[in-house]
């Protein structure tokens, strides 16, 4: 379940690499319309100490996500947060598989880590 976000998160960011990239002019007749010749300058991006969130995601569980050092931006830690809720409120999944889950997605986060951050999830994200 949780590869499935991820993957479905990741695809959807395609449509940003589009949006940035400039499209040449298709050959056509005569057209009085101008031709853009520059794109306009890039707005720089926060540093890695900086913790930025959108309107849907508290302040509180980015940080608590960046200290536990779950590798994921905050948005999308949050939708994989609203996953392991729904999951969580179903019988046959409990903490326990839910961090199991998380720690074969991401190799990287140690055992205690994918525990904390479920556990952390379930009381401030799921509110159990």
């Amino acid at each position: 379940m949780i590869a499935a976000v991820l993957v479905v998160s990741s695809w959807d960011r395609s449509d940003d690499a589009v949006a940035g990239q400039a499209v040449a002019p298709a050959p056509a007749a005569a057209s009085t319309t101008p031709t853009p010749t520059s794109l306009p300058p890039a707005t720089p991006g926060p540093t890695t100490g900086e913790t930025t969130t959108t309107p849907d995601v508290p302040v509180e569980f980015a940080d608590a996500m960046r200290q536990i050092g779950i590798p994921l931006d905050p948005h999308t830690g949050w939708v994989v947060a609203e996953g392991i809720c729904v999951r969580l409120g179903q019988p046959e999944y409990d903490q326990f598989t839910m961090s199991e889950g998380v720690e074969r997605v991401f190799p990287s986060v140690p055992d205690e880590q994918a525990h904390e951050f479920v556990a952390m999830v379930a009381e401030s994200v799921c509110h159990l």
